[in-house]
């Protein structure tokens, strides 16, 4: 915590306008709208390139014409081999018995029996795993290659958010990432087959146009890079809209009050992480002689699962920094090579940058009701409301995004607990929280 002296109030209000429930489904059925008419445009587009490219039949062998067309089209599905390759156990492989925090194997399996029954989704086929890492976060995803036709549907919990929170927050998680898979799931997604044909008719043409020079070698990755864009292309609005509306999803599985505490956790838990990544770079600064890499890796081992404790965390970030130093100097001749050929290209100016970003966003003075205080008992909720809404001028969180989120993919933890609040309110007046809405 800061001094009184260099705790300070914001110069103008923040934001915290939060749409509709109404108004955000009605703006996603007109992004898919559009979404449909630019995947239509998409395969007049991919015939158009085909016609061009077979009036130059004969400009290259058939086989380099093949591995343009193939090279572009298969791009489009690299994600998949990160996917693959990940630390992932299936939720039916975990032992009953395996502990995670207040969970087992055996009561996650039933935690999401319990949110797909909940959500009208018990015939659905989702594959959840847990990966070892020690972020707080979840991950969802979908793709197929045409609408009706069975694609990836899958969900990622990593095992810090297990040991962070209980059964019915998590089932908010879950209900979350379900969102993203099932409910609010773009179009876009699930038209991959199109979009491969595309890279690879693009990518065919921009190959046969650059015939016999060096730049036919570029031609797949350009042809990616135009057809991802056009794809997938998003803005932060939009992205914000679809989180709002899987917050939406969560909550009505289990109700605003652990949804609510579940955001609240898990900001919190960023807000004392990020503090330990300023330390990290601030020691970078001090000390340049210490790769960066391993301060992050210092600052990873550093970490439990679950739940930080701040000074016991810095403690620990704090004593593998100054053996990094002591280990520096005393560097034997393998470690002296391994130094020798091990790239550090940090931009200290921009380590400056984002420490001044992180420090002045930990000064700014915070809501009179903490965060802290609604985990701690959910009926300071409403005085939290309150609060943030009363005081535009201070954060829950000493977070930059917390002060503008208007370019961050993710709604802050204040606009998030707002846009819930108020939805209940509406749902059901003078009853927010009191069960599922």
């Amino acid at each position: 915590m800061l001094p009184p002296s260099e705790v300070r109030l914001l110069p103008k209000p923040r934001c915290l306008t939060t749409p509709r429930r109404q108004e955000l489904l009605g703006a996603f059925r007109a992004s898919e709208r559009r979404a449909l008419v630019w995947i239509a445009a998409e395969l007049g587009a991919t015939g158009l390139l085909l016609a061009f490219a077979w009036g130059r039949v004969g400009a290259v062998p058939a086989w380099q014409s093949l591995v343009l067309f193939v090279a572009g089209a298969l791009g489009m599905f690299d994600f998949l081999f990160t996917h693959w390759a990940g630390r992932r156990t299936g939720l039916e492989d975990v032992a009953d018995q395996a502990i995670y925090g207040v969970h087992s194997g055996a009561s996650l399996r039933r935690a999401v029996a319990d949110v797909c029954r909940r959500m009208g989704l018990e015939g659905s086929r989702c594959q959840v795993s847990l990966v070892p890492d020690k972020a707080i976060n979840a991950q969802a995803l979908r793709v197929g290659l045409l609408p009706g036709l069975h694609g990836i549907h899958a969900v990622t919990l990593n095992r810090s958010i297990l040991h962070l929170l209980n059964e019915e927050e998590l089932k908010y998680v879950i209900g979350h990432e379900l969102g993203h898979v099932f409910v609010h799931a773009p179009i876009s997604s699930r038209c991959l087959a199109v979009h491969a044909l595309f890279a690879g008719a693009l990518s065919l043409a921009i190959g046969l146009v650059a015939a016999g020079s060096d730049w036919m070698i570029a031609a797949p990755l350009c042809g990616l890079a135009v057809a991802r864009w056009l794809a997938f292309r998003t803005t932060a609005a939009q992205v914000q809209q679809i989180e709002f509306l899987c917050d939406d999803c969560g909550a009505s599985v289990v109700g605003v009050i652990p949804a609510i505490t579940a955001i609240i956790k898990m900001g919190l838990e960023e807000e004392a992480r990020s503090l330990l990544v300023c330390r990290v770079m601030e020691a970078k600064l001090a000390d340049d002689d210490i790769p960066m890499a391993q301060l992050l890796a210092a600052y990873e081992s550093s970490l439990p699962f679950g739940s930080v404790v701040p000074a016991q965390t810095h403690d620990r970030l704090v004593e593998q920094v100054r053996q990094l130093r002591r280990d520096g100097r005393q560097m034997s001749l393998g470690g002296f090579f391994r130094s020798l050929f091990s790239e550090d290209d940090t931009d200290r100016d921009g380590l400056r940058t984002a420490v001044l970003a992180m420090r002045r966003a930990a000064s700014v003075a915070r809501v009179p009701v903490a965060a802290a205080e609604v985990v701690a008992d959910p009926r300071h909720l409403a005085a939290c409301v309150a609060a943030i809404e009363d005081h535009p001028d201070r954060v829950l969180l000493g977070m930059e995004e917390e002060i503008d989120d208007s370019r961050q993919g993710h709604p802050c933890t204040s606009r998030r607990l707002l846009f819930l609040w108020r939805e209940a309110l509406r749902s059901s007046p003078g009853q927010a929280g009191l069960g599922p809405v």
